[in-house]
């Protein structure tokens, strides 16, 4: 065979292997879909959390004027179910380890589309008030363009790495979101562990990110405003109040509550924090628990927390360190958080 024809043969056979993975790359980055460009996975309907700061926008861009209610916060406010928010279409923005800078950028970016909801509901983490922001805003979210073109993305080596986790389901968290893009956890779920840290008592504790929380409630100025503080471990709380951060985290929370009415702490140490069988890590707590506190949103009857908005800062503050002290006696004492 002639060289000009075995090098034509051999240039015809790479073409034709380039196309073939590209399509197959392409379609398997279409059927299981992990950046939600468009139905998510529909193969296995488990959709894992790989990227939610931009498969939750690239979701709610689908059909954006289907909704009057945006929920925001961190992976605890992922658990809350938005279908079972009353009189409301809400679309839920929460994404893994959220922040309220996070948060704004994300409210600005859907003003700015011309989004204007009737109700916005602000999961608020103890996090914010005592850490330096650290967020990942995606580069689209800031320039207020739109997010990257869905054929490029389907045809990306990383959004095919995500489609292979995702058909192999590759589990790295506990909860992934299930044919309608509400939060389902795996089970069996992990076991709970509670343990308090070595860390020694701190005295500095600057206050961070009020400022941002009172921008935050000003972006949609028509809208009605709920907060709330999703539930963390009992142990957890018993740590800040360790480390002489209960005071700082006290002093924000009550001043949230004068910028969001209603605004719920359900972080209050109660029969919920302290059952260990309610969480997988102390952090996020199961459905049913998450059911409660969207009961609450809609009833307006509060199931085991404290709506702060309605006490005295005097009163909050008398009712926290009650539930530490009971809480102090009857775990701590007695070590029983093992």
């Amino acid at each position: 065979m002639p060289e000009d024809q075995k090098f034509f043969r051999y240039f015809s056979i790479l073409h034709l292997t380039l196309i073939v993975l590209l399509l197959s790359c392409f379609l398997l980055n279409t059927f299981i879909d992990p950046l939600w460009y468009w139905k998510g996975n529909q193969l296995t309907h488990i959709n894992l959390p790989s990227n939610e700061r931009l498969s939750k926008i690239n979701l709610f861009l689908q059909e954006p004027n289907n909704y009057n209610c945006f929920i925001f916060g961190s992976s605890r406010t992922t658990l809350l179910n938005q279908n079972e928010i009353e009189n409301f279409n809400c679309f839920n923005f929460s994404f893994s380890s959220g922040r309220i800078d996070e948060f704004l950028a994300y409210a600005e970016y859907l003003k700015f589309k011309g989004y204007s909801p009737d109700l916005v509901i602000l999961g608020v983490d103890e996090f914010n008030f005592f850490d330096k922001n650290e967020n990942n805003i995606p580069d689209f979210i800031l320039s207020k363009k739109k997010p990257q073109n869905r054929f490029e993305t389907a045809l990306s080596i990383g959004t095919l790495q995500l489609s292979i986790k995702a058909l192999l389901e590759l589990k790295y968290l506990p909860r992934y979101y299930n044919e309608s893009f509400t939060v389902s956890l795996f089970e069996p779920l992990p076991f709970y562990k509670p343990e308090l840290t070595k860390t020694g008592k701190t005295h500095k504790n600057k206050i961070y990110n009020l400022d941002n929380y009172l921008k935050f409630r000003h972006i949609f100025e028509n809208a009605t405003y709920i907060a709330y503080a999703p539930p963390i471990s009992a142990w957890r709380v018993y740590d800040l109040f360790r480390q002489d951060k209960i005071e700082s985290y006290l002093k924000a929370m009550y001043h949230i509550s004068t910028i969001y009415r209603p605004f719920y702490d359900f972080t209050i140490p109660s029969k919920v924090t302290t059952n260990k069988n309610v969480t997988y890590d102390g952090s996020h707590y199961i459905l049913s628990i998450n059911k409660l506190i969207t009961t609450t949103i809609n009833k307006k009857i509060n199931s085991f927390g404290l709506q702060v908005d309605k006490l005295t800062r005097a009163e909050y503050k008398q009712h926290y360190f009650n539930a530490i002290k009971k809480f102090e006696k009857k775990f701590i004492a007695h070590k029983k958080y093992i």
